[in-house]
């Protein structure tokens, strides 16, 4: 399914940053017209031990997807990242874009260094330079 050796790396979250995923993805599901139904939008995530990390091993997979994911993980093209830095597990991607477009400068604490300079200096995700950070590269 996935085009030249292709594989999606899913990087664990704790329970309580999967849980704020999953409660903001559905309003924006529905307002899409997704395909997420009204009980769904109703019941609350599922509580999950606080101590157990979300992973592609036991993420929680919509049933109308489940035979989907059991084969794209089985054929190993959906995998676990291990070695992961327990200091990034409450990142939230979508977060991280959110404050770049806002010009929230925190966002550059979510991010490697690299990264933060490689958004600023192609002005990737909507970044747009402080005044003071322009004056300063002009």
């Amino acid at each position: 399914m996935f085009r030249n050796s292709v594989k999606l790396y899913v990087y664990p979250m704790r329970p309580a940053a999967y849980e704020r995923y999953v409660a903001a993805a559905i309003p924006r599901c529905i307002a899409a017209g997704g395909g997420v139904s009204p009980s769904a939008a109703d019941a609350a995530p599922p509580a999950c031990a606080a101590e157990v990390l979300i992973t592609a091993d036991n993420i929680q997979v919509p049933p109308h997807l489940r035979h989907l994911y059991i084969y794209l993980f089985e054929s190993h093209d959906i995998e676990s990242v291990t070695g992961f830095n327990q200091g990034t597990l409450d990142i939230i991607s979508r977060d991280v874009l959110a404050k770049i477009k806002n010009g929230d400068p925190t966002w550059e604490l979510a991010v490697p260094a690299a990264v933060a300079e490689l958004v600023k200096q192609r002005g990737l995700f909507d970044y747009r330079a402080p005044p003071a950070e322009k004056a300063l590269s002009s």
